[in-house]
């Protein structure tokens, strides 16, 4: 059994796009977070050393997307996978980058990976 912490609608400005005019203005990012855990050991013992820190997870995500320069969201949202595999113990993680201006009107364009832990 697999439980589910999860942060929505963090928005950050990042450089990240292929394009000319995208690599000079940092453009708006909406991220979503989903750490698969066990928390009924926290929740038994209400102890939060015994869950994930989602601030942590959170600055984790913002400091990789604001520090670098990505021209790929796919590349974005590997690193920050990788990087909260590496940080926190949790079985996988679920990664959404939305650009929400990417293309013109409302529709938004993202990507959503999820990543396991390797035994």
């Amino acid at each position: 059994m697999t439980d589910v912490l999860f942060v929505r609608g963090i928005e950050v400005d990042a450089v990240i796009g292929i394009y000319h005019y995208e690599r000079h203005e940092p453009q708006k990012l909406r991220v979503s977070l989903e750490l698969e855990l066990d928390v009924r050991p926290a929740a038994a013992e209400d102890d939060a050393r015994l869950t994930v820190d989602y601030d942590q997870a959170v600055k984790i995500a913002t400091d990789i997307l604001t520090q670098g320069e990505f021209r790929l969201i796919e590349t974005g949202a590997e690193e920050i996978a990788q990087a909260i595999l590496a940080a926190h113990n949790v079985d996988a993680v679920t990664i959404e980058l939305i650009k929400p201006d990417a293309i013109a009107g409302p529709p938004e364009a993202g990507v959503r990976i999820r990543r396991e832990r390797r035994s």
